[in-house]
């Protein structure tokens, strides 16, 4: 028997619910992608007329949500009944999951900035939140703050404890509204702000920053143009917001 190919086709099964209604119209065209046995094609075909593989792609799927929804709650908040039909898209460009949580929360991630960039997804809150989140979690993944790091034999960069994300809308209005999950619209100014992650001390803090100040902050972390130099420069290396090179 040809087990990896069968533990494939079974993978793919419960990672794919449309995969196994189209199984159960036409078992040759879908088995015939895998090399498999006569025997192995029966035992499949079999599998996916059973009531349980139902409940089985239920539990794939919840699980694979769980992290989504864990380490980034306001984006799916905002997607709302949204959610769903991006998910499938995500699901179905990704039928396996990556090894770890990190890798599901990019790959969604990435197929939402392509939606957005293409206008296919049009919400000017999503994609903010969406990075704030992300910051968020990458900042949790570092280890206990120590010394900082090393200088490097480069330019001057931003400390890798910090994150700076960009909004249309004041996050100090916009944020406390996603986490009471009040359903937008809101009646929110639009301009340019930045909020400041800040991850150098055991207490994470956020806070808005002038738009100068961000927009500097973001191209030493490679986010924008103005690449600070001179005294602005030794200004956020005397702030410990950037490390020499």
């Amino acid at each position: 028997m040809s087990l990896k190919g069968f533990q494939r086709a079974l993978a793919d099964l419960v990672a794919t619910p449309e995969l196994c209604r189209a199984a159960r119209s036409d078992p040759s065209a879908v088995f015939g992608r895998y090399e498999l046995t006569p025997l192995e094609e029966r035992r499949l075909a079999a599998v996916v007329l059973q009531r349980g593989m139902a409940t089985s792609c239920s539990l794939y799927r919840a699980n694979r949500l769980a992290p989504l929804l864990l380490f980034l709650p306001l984006t799916c908040f905002l997607l709302g009944p949204r959610l769903r039909g991006e998910l499938d898209l995500f699901w179905a460009a990704h039928a396996r999951p990556g090894d770890l949580a990190e890798q599901e929360l990019h790959g969604f991630a990435e197929l939402l900035r392509a939606r957005l960039a293409s206008g296919e997804l049009e919400d000017p809150l999503l994609g903010p939140v969406l990075e704030y989140e992300l910051a968020g979690f990458t900042l949790g993944l570092l280890p206990p703050p120590g010394a900082d790091p090393a200088p490097g034999d480069g330019p001057a960069r931003a400390h890798p404890r910090v994150r700076v994300v960009a909004f249309r809308h004041d996050p100090a209005a916009l944020l406390p509204l996603l986490d009471a999950r009040q359903a937008p619209p809101y009646a929110l100014e639009e301009g340019e702000f930045y909020l400041l992650l800040d991850a150098r001390s055991p207490e994470r803090a956020a806070s808005t920053v002038p738009p100068r100040l961000g927009r500097l902050l973001r191209a030493l972390d490679g986010g924008g143009e103005d690449a600070p130099a001179g005294k602005e420069l030794e200004a956020l290396l005397a702030a410990g917001l950037a490390l020499p090179g």
